[in-house]
This record gives structure tokens, sequence and C-alpha cells, in this order.
């Protein structure tokens, strides 16, 4: 209805929104439920599409300012062409995730099968040692946190899924997108929604 693209402008195109205290959770909610909604029902249009990307990158651009990081380290050639097709082992012999390939504001992990990789409120992170189909393995977003944490903000916030954009299956091997921003992240998780 026309009502409700309007509603869509005004709440993407809303300055004073994203000069005050700004949060992942509004942006996924209110932006990316807003677009997902649009999309789903086949109204979302150029100029919709287009103000919902101003009004992400207008907030990554806060977020990113204020969780200051740098960018993934740089795989050497040998580490990339020895992960393809391959991951490493560890001491207890379990497949280790690794990094495939960097892009500009994400890396692309190798994640093998027996590692989970919640994205969302799905699921959450516990010690116990009693562990269902959906929790049992080693977890993705520790891994990607221990890993960049230090230097990658987003890696080490579960709000904003430790930049892991989307999730594979436990027992599924592949590639797993992790952005290092918060504006590669919320770019990605626009393509995803819309």
């Amino acid at each position: 209805s026309a009502a409700a693209i309007q509603k869509m402008k005004q709440v993407c195109l809303e300055d004073s929104r994203l000069d005050c205290d700004l949060e992942i959770p509004w942006l996924t909610n209110a932006i990316l439920g807003l677009v997902h909604a649009f999309a789903a029902s086949g109204l979302l249009s150029h100029e919709l599409f287009d103000a919902a990307s101003d009004a992400l990158q207008r907030g990554s651009e806060v977020l990113d300012s204020t969780h200051q990081g740098v960018a993934f380290p740089a795989p050497t050639k040998e580490s990339v062409l020895a992960g393809v097709g391959s991951c490493k082992r560890s001491r207890n012999n379990m497949l280790e995730p690794s990094v495939l390939s960097q892009f500009s504001g994400a890396v692309a992990l190798l994640k093998p099968p027996g590692w989970n990789v919640s994205v969302g409120n799905e699921v959450r992170i516990s010690n116990d040692s009693i562990r269902d189909q959906y929790t049992s393995g080693k977890h993705l977003q520790l891994w990607v946190q221990s890993r960049f944490g230090m230097c990658c903000p987003i890696a080490s916030d579960a709000v904003a899924q430790h930049g892991i954009v989307h999730r594979l299956d436990t027992n599924t091997s592949g590639i797993v997108l992790c952005a290092n921003t918060y504006k590669a992240y919320l770019m990605a998780q626009l393509q995803f929604v819309s």
C-alpha cells in the first residue's frame, strides 16, 4: 500500500534516529525487516532499496567509527592455496576452518563439517555439557572471535553475529562469508534479504 511504502521511506531516511544511540538490532529489525517484507511481497522498488541502503550505510559508518579496528590480516598466497579445498587439522585431529580469500570488507572462510554456524537469535552458545543436534560441534563464531576479535571489533560482537553473514548446517562443509566491518556486514545482509 502507499502508506506502507511511505512509512518505509520515512524509517530509512530518518536522520534523527541515526544521530542517536544506534544499535545493530534497530538496523536489522527496522530496516532489513522492512526490506525483507517488501521483497517477499514483490513491492520492493529501486527507490526503497536505495533508501534502505543509504540508511544502513549511514548507520554502519556510526558503528564502524565507534568500534575502530583494522582490516583482517591478509592471508599469504601460500596460506590461501594451502586452504583451498581442505582445512587444517587441530591437535585433537578435528578439522579447523581456514581463510580462503580476502575481499574488500570481508573474508571467505572454509567451514569444515562438524562446525556449528548459528546466526541471529536461533542458538545461544553455552558451556553446558548437554547439547542437542543443533548446537553440537565446535562454534565458528568462537573461532572467528578468537582469530579476528583483536583487529576487527565486529568479530567480537555477538549481536552482529560476529560478522558472519549466513549459516551452513553443522554437518555441511563450504564457504561462509564473514564481514570485518559493520558496513560490509549490513550491506551483505541487505543483499540476502532483498
